[in-house]
């Protein structure tokens, strides 16, 4: 290898970039290398893609390439449809489960689906059955405004369970074991339903 470069970043210097692999000059080439190192900058989270890219440069040398796009950063972080006090808990959720999005960190979408999956599921733990949340990205450049867009829909009580073609519990029972039952936690839900 006769030179290493780095290419398409904006925010994560080249020195940090060419610190976490393997490549350096004056070393064999190996391909195997370069697709572990591929990986390594994808496990940081800040990629949206990274490619390398290995030109001849003269008998027995190559230039090697690592493009990288990074993931743009957040700008902006609202959620909307929902009061002050419940935005608050809301956001204390986010940081709990370590889904929430701070200006200046990077925008990755699978961490905002999975946020508005959480929002989702302690909206509905807390009796708004029909709510949705949807993560708005509005990306311009290199920056992400992005918003919780929540709609809670209607509070709804439980008022009453009706057991029907049952013959085999007495329904006092079936209401004991009711009360004995616990929702599952977050991310056992979320797994279940991703199967």
């Amino acid at each position: 290898v006769r030179h290493v470069e780095v290419s398409g970043n904006l925010h994560i210097p080249a020195a940090g970039i060419l610190r976490r692999i393997s490549i350096v000059p004056g070393t064999p080439f190996n391909p195997a290398a370069s697709r572990a190192d591929l990986r390594k900058l994808y496990g940081l989270g800040v990629f949206q893609s990274v490619q390398v890219d290995s030109r001849n440069a003269g008998p027995g040398l190559v230039d090697v390439t690592y493009h990288a796009k990074e993931f743009p950063y957040v700008s902006a972080f609202l959620i909307e449809g929902v009061k002050e006090g419940l935005e608050e808990q809301i956001h204390d959720l986010l940081r709990k489960e370590k889904l929430d999005m701070h200006p200046g960190t990077p925008f990755n979408p699978s961490t905002g689906n999975k946020a508005a999956l959480a929002v989702r599921d302690f909206l509905r733990a807390r009796k708004y059955p029909n709510a949705e949340v949807d993560v708005v990205p509005q990306v311009n450049g290199n920056l992400a405004s992005v918003t919780l867009d929540v709609r809670q829909g209607v509070h709804m009580e439980l008022v009453r369970v009706d057991f029907t073609g049952n013959k085999s519990l007495p329904e006092d029972e079936l209401r004991k074991q009711m009360k004995r039952t616990r929702a599952a936690p977050f991310w056992a839900r979320w797994a279940a339903a991703r199967g």
